[in-house]
Order: C-alpha cells, then structure tokens, then sequence
C-alpha cells in the first residue's frame, strides 16, 4: 500500500530545499541533505549577523497512488541514485540571536531557475 498523504515526505522551500517551490518535491521514498557554511563572529569579526552558505541537495520519488507498489516492487526497489539528486544553492543573512533570516537560493540543476526570496521571523512568546 502507498503511505497516505501525510505520511509523504515534502520537500521544498524553508528547511528543506531552499532553492524550490514549497513543497515541489513529494514522495514517500526521499533523501535530503543541508550543508552549511556559517561566516561570523561577534567577538572576532564585531558584526552583529552571520553570512551563511548553503547548499541543499534532494530527491523525492512517490509510488502511483493509483497503484500502490506490489510485494515485488519493494524487493526490486531500485533506490535513490546520485543523478536523481536535483541541488540548490544559496546564501542567508541571519541575526545572531536566531530572530530573523533572509535567504536567496535557486536551483542549480536548471538554466533558467528563478532566485528565490526568503524572510523568516522568529520571536518568543
């Protein structure tokens, strides 16, 4: 049987893929991998905001949900590959103390992908 809807894994966007549509990517066999490079330091540097670099990379693959996979598809389960990997890339200004972030990232793997904008706010109740 497929996984029902909630149980898919969704990546694009914040926290995920930065570089894609939110959600753009849904499936119930994924891989997903964040690497940053964080650029900063009050008592070194004396600035308030860390630069960071990213770079994500991630695949998502869904069963038919018309047909859900038989006992013989899980056993000859091909996997993930690295060419099924599609990779965005990016870069964040973000506050010291985590309070905000904006981030511009776009997808490496197409030409003509648009950059994307992002402001996260962050505050304590």
């Amino acid at each position: 049987r497929s996984l029902i809807p909630q149980r898919n894994n969704n990546l694009g966007g914040f926290g995920t893929m930065r570089g894609l549509a939110f959600n753009e990517l849904r499936g119930d066999q994924s891989v997903l991998n964040n690497a940053e490079l964080w650029i900063g330091s009050t008592e070194a540097f004396m600035i308030n905001p860390y630069l960071v670099l990213f770079l994500d990379s991630g695949f998502a693959r869904p069963w038919d949900p018309i047909t859900p996979p038989t006992k013989d598809q899980w056993q000859k389960f091909r996997g993930i590959h690295t060419s099924d990997l599609r990779h965005t890339a990016g870069v964040s200004v973000v506050a010291d103390d985590g309070d905000w972030r904006l981030s511009v990232a776009r997808e490496l793997n197409a030409v003509q992908a648009d950059w994307r904008f992002e402001l996260r706010l962050q505050t304590s109740l």
